[in-house]
């Protein structure tokens, strides 16, 4: 049983996956409209950005149906406090009778979420969104938790359920009357707790959905990632809207078109296929007219809200990925400069001694006079020493291209010392380059 729902509770297959030839990330490129020799080149392609407001009316509608599964199976468990509490039942009575009337409700129910929604991603072709395909994964998830309590747990004058947990911890209880005392108020409780649980969860995520966020259940969220690539959510807890752009590598999809509007507190998840490479990075202060044209004070690419291909023009802080066979690769690279904090949090089944790659100090405070960046007399961005000298010793070009070569410098030693897990020059991959197993998800959060 463990094993079919190990393989049910998984995401539709994803696109073909791409052998890595090298056992580290493919290079990288800087923005098209620079030179800087980097620690990574990337043929850049087209980068489409949208505007994606919180997710459609029916995407929040049918996210908030799939939670009402889980919450219908807990209700069986709520019959003490419902007994107890007359009240509660009476709010729900309209529900019960459907949920017992209709044949096999649960089980079907949990097919079509299943076939019909998880497995049928998005596309040219119809579907359903990530965010409405996560949160039904994450119902299903829920659902399984409350139906294996079922298979553990039996209260002495209810027939269902195996009670194989109680049989283990109240052997003989049938010829003890303590130890059948026991059951049943240990059972009672947990009981209670089950269906308190359950009301809770379900409220909370009603509430989430409505708002246009998600819901997101610790544990039981880790599961409702897809293990033939990465959920990698983005959340803005800048006080000000950002522009995140998102670059594939050659060959590789663009996540959400390539960027998008994200106001603050807002977060937005996306499905990164397996062998999907690229980088992320955050926009600030851009303005944009009917037409798409506009500018933006950092991260610009190229003044339109759709990228067209460019990438994001530094000073940018980049939040990187390789998701490898069978590991990730992921960092945070301050080589193109700065200018928002930025952090990778691993999360998920193969997160297991995984460590998050960031850099949540603002730089800005501290940049040095030659590599500040500013508008209207305040900092808003941190040069790299490449890109405000161009000199080979901070680009680590001509005498210096190799890591015996090319060192540490004073100026990147003030990155590394404010951010000691990011990327701060071209050779800095060993205390930098973070590597996770397959299953893992990604938190990637601006600020």
């Amino acid at each position: 049983m463990a094993s079919s729902i190990s393989l049910l509770l998984r995401f539709s297959p994803l696109p073909t996956p791409k052998t890595l030839t090298k056992p580290y990330p493919p290079p990288l490129s800087s923005s098209t409209t620079t030179r800087l020799p980097l620690h990574r080149n990337i043929t850049t392609i087209a980068c489409m950005s949208q505007k994606p407001a919180a997710p459609a009316a029916a995407d929040r509608l049918l996210s908030a149906v799939a939670y009402t599964f889980p919450f219908l199976n807990s209700l069986q468990y709520g019959g003490f406090l419902l007994e107890a509490y007359p009240s509660l039942a009476l709010h729900l009575q309209p529900v019960i009778p459907l949920y017992r009337w209709v044949p096999m409700v649960s089980f079907v129910a949990f097919l079509a979420l299943y076939f019909g929604v998880v497995r049928n991603p998005g596309g040219g072709g119809g579907g359903f969104s990530e965010y409405v395909r996560f949160n039904a994964m994450q119902a299903l998830a829920m659902d399984v938790l409350v139906m294996l309590f079922g298979r553990i747990s039996k209260n002495p004058g209810r027939r269902t359920g195996l009670g194989l947990g109680f049989d283990l911890l109240f052997p003989g209880r049938g010829q003890n009357l303590l130890l059948y005392w026991a059951q049943n108020l240990v059972s009672m409780w947990a009981e209670n707790v089950v269906f308190l649980v359950g009301c809770y969860c379900f409220f909370y995520a009603l509430v989430s959905c409505a708002l246009g966020k998600t819901p997101r259940f610790q544990f039981i969220g880790d599961a409702a990632g897809g293990v033939d690539g990465a959920i990698i959510t983005l959340h803005n807890r800048c006080m000000t809207t950002i522009w995140p752009g998102i670059l594939g590598g050659a060959g590789q999809p663009q996540l959400v078109n390539g960027g998008l509007e994200l106001r603050s507190g807002e977060e937005i998840i996306m499905e990164a296929p397996e062998g999907w490479s690229g980088r992320l990075w955050a926009r600030s202060g851009c303005t944009f007219d009917s037409s798409g044209q506009g500018t933006c004070t950092t991260g610009d690419c190229g003044g339109k809200l759709r990228c067209g291909g460019a990438g994001g023009t530094p000073p940018a802080t980049l939040a990187e990925f390789t998701l490898g066979t069978p590991l990730h690769y992921y960092d945070v690279s301050l080589v193109d400069g700065f200018n928002l904090p930025v952090s990778i949090k691993p999360y998920g089944s193969g997160s297991k001694g995984c460590k998050a790659a960031r850099c949540a100090v603002d730089l800005n405070r501290s940049c040095p006079d030659g590599l500040q960046v500013k508008r209207k007399g305040s900092v808003v961005a941190c040069k790299s020493a490449c890109l405000a000298f161009n000199e080979p010793e901070y680009c680590c070009t001509g005498a210096y291209s190799s890591p015996t070569t090319c060192k540490p410098t004073n100026y990147s030693l003030v990155f590394k010392t404010a951010c000691p897990s990011a990327y701060t020059y071209a050779f800095d991959d060993p205390s930098s380059l973070f590597t996770c197993n397959g299953g893992t998800n990604y938190l990637v959060t601006f600020c």
